[in-house]
């Protein structure tokens, strides 16, 4: 087999891609003949090229993320670090622990500060929100108009609440929707 009949496969360039099935098209008894620029064969040589172009690119990019020191995607690097036995961590809000003091105008016998209440700071000119992850119950019994919460865990931040019944209604009311839809259809 002479050195014109192999398909080289070892360019990554759409360009020399092309002009290697050139070769090889025009290395093979039935193709000799074919004008390559100003037919269709030229588009059809367009798409091979480009579909082995972007093959080799996304190939490529595979390999990269297989390995700890080339990947860029960050699912591939924790799936990476993961085999070698680290637990990576993503961003977490600051917390601390703090104590209340409310002023009341009249007495009463207890105070729940409930989960989720917003608390608000500003330090150099910046503000802050932090919320409690649980409630606080602290009870007064000497009747007092000013009652300390000590100790209140606070984290910074809004936690993200989901009403998860809302959300699996709409998403059933959606299907319901589509299912009806395709009843009408038929």
């Amino acid at each position: 087999m002479n050195e014109a009949s192999k398909l080289r496969v070892s360019e990554l360039d759409f360009n020399e891609i092309k002009n290697n099935f050139k070769k090889y098209l025009k290395s093979q008894d039935y193709f000799r003949d074919f004008d390559y620029e100003g037919s269709t064969i030229n588009s059809l040589l367009d798409i091979l090229a480009y579909n082995t172009h972007y093959n080799s690119f996304y190939l490529n990019m595979v390999a990269n993320e297989m390995f700890l020191d080339s990947a860029v995607l960050r699912s591939s690097l924790i799936s990476l670090s993961k085999q070698i036995g680290y637990k990576p961590r993503s961003r977490t809000g600051a917390t601390a622990n703090v104590n209340l003091v409310f002023s009341t105008e009249t007495n009463v016998n207890s105070l729940t500060v409930p989960k989720n209440t917003k608390i608000f700071s500003t330090i150099n000119g910046i503000n802050y929100t932090f919320c409690t992850n649980t409630a606080y119950t602290v009870s007064n019994p000497t009747l007092n108009s000013t009652i300390f919460v000590s100790n209140v865990l606070v984290k910074e931040g809004e936690p993200l609440l989901i009403d998860l019944p809302l959300i699996l209604l709409i998403l059933l009311k959606d299907l319901y929707y589509q299912i009806e839809v395709l009843t009408v259809l038929q």
